[in-house]
């Protein structure tokens, strides 16, 4: 099994990998503002995912495994185990 790092994933990818988690945190607060599914205190569900949002965006999340998987994943198709045995 192929090892990546962050060397190996492009801009391009990390824009995107970035783009999707953002999506991902939307769809949260408009499942759960939609009533689809139900949190104890929307306002704060929602403020809390708009700081995860503002975190993609800065790049807070760039040298995060989840981001590094999903990186890979956009880039080459693939997804890795984060934990080896």
């Amino acid at each position: 099994m192929k090892r990546y790092s962050m060397r190996d994933i492009t801009p391009e990818t990390i824009i995107k990998t970035r783009e999707y988690g953002i999506k991902q945190c939307q769809a949260c607060i408009d499942e759960a503002v939609s009533g689809k599914v139900w949190v104890n205190d929307i306002e704060s569900y929602k403020k809390m995912q708009q700081a995860h949002m503002d975190k993609y965006e800065s790049g807070y999340y760039d040298d995060k495994i989840h981001f590094l998987s999903k990186a890979i994943y956009i880039q080459f198709g693939e997804s890795v185990p984060i934990i080896n045995k």
